[in-house]
């Protein structure tokens, strides 16, 4: 008995992946570039929350511009959940989110402070 048509996918993938002692294969490589992401991010929120939301911003500009470039040149594979859609989509949104802090941090959008 197979997998559930509902699902799109192979159910049975990720057991079929996983090694001698039951965990996945590939579990640490998949979660480095996510987790140096997620650290970035972390560090511009902690700016935030102490009052110092140009660097904060600036930092978070740095994880989108991160997650831009090793979705250009990582292989799907590795980057886990920081792929979303396409490759161009992926790349381009990243750059527009990371121009918007950029700006908005710089003060190219007229916020005083």
């Amino acid at each position: 008995m197979g997998p559930p048509s509902y699902l799109g996918h192979d159910a049975t993938a990720g057991v079929k992946a996983r090694g001698s002692r039951g965990k996945a294969a590939s579990t640490w490589p998949t979660a480095v570039p996510m987790l140096m992401v997620l650290a970035l991010i972390v560090v511009g929120l902690l700016l935030i929350s102490q009052s110092h939301w140009r660097r904060g911003a600036a930092s978070i500009a740095g994880a989108v511009s991160l997650a831009a470039l090793l979705r250009l040149f990582v292989a799907p594979e590795k980057l886990g959940p920081l792929v979303v859609r396409s490759k161009p989509f992926d790349i381009g949104f990243c750059v527009l989110v990371a121009f918007f802090l950029i700006a908005l941090g710089s003060g190219w959008l007229g916020s005083d402070d």
